[in-house]
């Protein structure tokens, strides 16, 4: 008995899609394509932009955490530059005050048939003793050293040393004889090797000066920078 085979029909030959070959109507499959993704396009949108936010911050990261750490540390030193800008006016304005007083104590001793009892320079009574205390003083101090120069002002009368101290202004703000004074005593106690004593020390200092050298805020120089970068991004 011959054995026959079971061969299933075939149906119509047809052309079958080759490896490489692209289908006839692609428009039209992108286009059901970005249909079905219609409603997810906000959230393709989101992802965009968050990978681009993401790139930049990785890209600006470490130069903005360097600023910043520089913006923090310059945020807890004072304007020295404005400091010295102080100092020098003070140390100018006692100067012109020491030549004026010694100037008029040095006319009343001289002449010892009307010597005043007392003379008034810049507001302050100076009695006879007090003067020649302070051209006593004077003559032994050391013009060429700072540290000599300022301990003798301070043994200086009282009367004198008032008359040595008068208003003076820097950058519009008015430093009243007093917190000049009050400046000269809170620096001498200033222990220049010691960072922690110098920032204690800023604390100290009068209001009119501590208002023009203390540090701008460093939360406002941040915020600024941070404005623009994110302005950038957007």
């Amino acid at each position: 008995m011959e054995n026959k085979q079971y061969r299933p029909r075939r149906g119509p030959m047809g052309r079958s899609m080759r490896g490489g070959e692209k289908p006839k109507d692609l428009v039209g499959i992108w286009k059901k394509l970005l249909g079905y993704c219609k409603k997810y396009t906000a959230f393709f949108i989101i992802a965009v932009i968050c990978a681009s936010v993401g790139t930049v911050c990785t890209l600006v990261g470490p130069d903005k955490l360097s600023d910043m750490t520089d913006e923090i540390t310059s945020g807890i030193k004072p304007d020295t530059d404005e400091l010295e800008k102080i100092t020098t006016a003070v140390s100018d304005n006692i100067s012109d005050n020491m030549q004026k007083v010694l100037g008029k104590i040095a006319a009343n001793m001289s002449d010892p048939q009307n010597m005043k009892p007392e003379i008034k320079i810049n507001g302050s009574d100076i009695s006879l003793e007090d003067q020649k205390e302070a051209l006593k003083l004077i003559r032994g101090m050391n013009k060429n050293n700072s540290d000599a120069a300022q301990n003798i002002i301070n043994k200086l009368p009282q009367s004198v040393r008032a008359a040595l101290y008068t208003d003076i202004e820097v950058d519009g703000v008015t430093i009243t004889a007093q917190d000049q004074s009050d400046m000269l005593a809170v620096m001498a106690d200033i222990d220049a090797k010691a960072q922690e004593s110098r920032l204690k020390a800023f604390d100290k200092l009068p209001d009119s000066v501590h208002g023009l050298v203390k540090p701008r805020s460093i939360w406002t120089r941040s915020c600024r920078s941070d404005c623009s970068l994110w302005g950038c991004m957007l």
